[in-house]
């Protein structure tokens, strides 16, 4: 499927986007490749042409080269777009392009020495806001960031990490920061 290849491309590159806004590092986002092989596996794929929705379900994985995204389901929303509007319809052809993606159930993300752990995530393509909700654990070396929902501005960069204050839970948002070890010159 044509829009399965974007919806790796896009979710990475804002997902591992964010972390820099989240912890301290330098080499945060690993480049992505487009033109690299990109691989989705799921126990199924169902589309509903009708309401421009692909569903994978069951153990859903995708790589492309040293990223990958785990999750029990992922939606992609996408809309069909006619290429040339000017052509008669039977030489139209039409390009989907996605709007939203939405992951769901033990959501992981890895790439290098970075990993980000979610109940459930979700892309927002055409307002370019990722957000990450409920158990949300951001990784990178020793460094460890808690919270409940992550959202993040693409456009302008802004990341806000807020926490589940409920009475029952009264969480609060965690960033351990592990200093990294100096090496000492005799």
């Amino acid at each position: 499927m044509n829009f399965s290849k974007y919806i790796l491309i896009i979710f990475c590159l804002i997902s591992f986007g964010c972390w820099a806004e989240a912890l301290p590092a330098s080499d945060v986002a690993p480049k992505m490749k487009s033109e690299e092989p990109i691989n989705i596996a799921a126990d199924s794929l169902d589309i509903d042409q009708e309401k421009n929705i692909g569903t994978f379900k069951g153990n859903v994985i995708a790589e492309q080269e040293n990223i990958k995204i785990v999750a029990d389901k992922m939606v992609v929303h996408y809309t069909a777009q006619d290429k040339n509007k000017d052509s008669s319809q039977a030489q139209r052809g039409f390009e989907q392009k996605i709007s939203k993606i939405e992951t769901f159930g033990n959501v992981k993300m890895f790439a290098e020495q970075k990993e980000a752990y979610a109940d459930r995530g979700e892309y927002d393509i055409e307002k370019d806001l990722l957000y990450l909700f409920d158990n949300v654990k951001l990784i990178q070396d020793q460094n460890i960031l808690y919270g409940d929902k992550l959202s993040h501005d693409i456009t302008s960069g802004k990341t806000n990490i807020v926490s589940n204050k409920s009475e029952e839970t009264n969480k609060r948002v965690r960033v351990i920061f592990t200093p990294k070890k100096q090496d000492k010159k005799e």
